[in-house]
């Protein structure tokens, strides 16, 4: 087994079976989706997009935020880039243990959804939203808002 694949099990353990992360089918070193074209995606969709975002781990070295409108609220959601895959993987694992948020993971990035303490997803619209970003796999969706 890989790293990436024990990590997923792991997830999936913690969280009693849940949704709880988007590992890229065990590619370890993800993706070639860059924070530009992240960025470029969410603003085509009509989002909010911010280059400041918080650093809560040394390891992080870019981001940006997405405002992400909902029915009856506005979640803000942060896309991190961190030094290597392992960092990325070490936070999520951390985040993950919280249960308040569902790790999204794609080689060196990172994002991740809301969820209710225990690890279930809140919002499977941002949980689907985030997961085709950081993939690279944008699909449009709709908010009455």
């Amino acid at each position: 087994m890989t790293e990436m694949t024990i990590l997923s099990v792991l997830l999936l353990a913690t969280c009693g079976g849940q949704k709880v992360s988007s590992i890229n089918n065990g590619n370890f070193e993800g993706t070639s989706v860059t924070i530009a074209s992240m960025k470029q995606a969410a603003l085509e969709m009509g989002y909010e997009v911010k280059d400041d975002y918080p650093i809560y781990d040394n390891n992080i070295i870019n981001g940006i935020t997405v405002i992400f409108p909902m029915e009856d609220s506005i979640l803000i959601a942060y896309v991190f880039e961190f030094r290597n895959p392992v960092a990325a993987t070490a936070y999520a694992t951390t985040l993950n243990k919280t249960g308040k948020h569902v790790p999204i993971l794609n080689g060196r990035f990172m994002t991740h959804a809301s969820a209710d303490g225990r690890g279930k997803i809140l919002y499977d619209e941002e949980y689907d939203f985030l997961t085709d970003l950081i993939n690279g796999k944008i699909i449009t969706y709709t908010t009455d808002i």
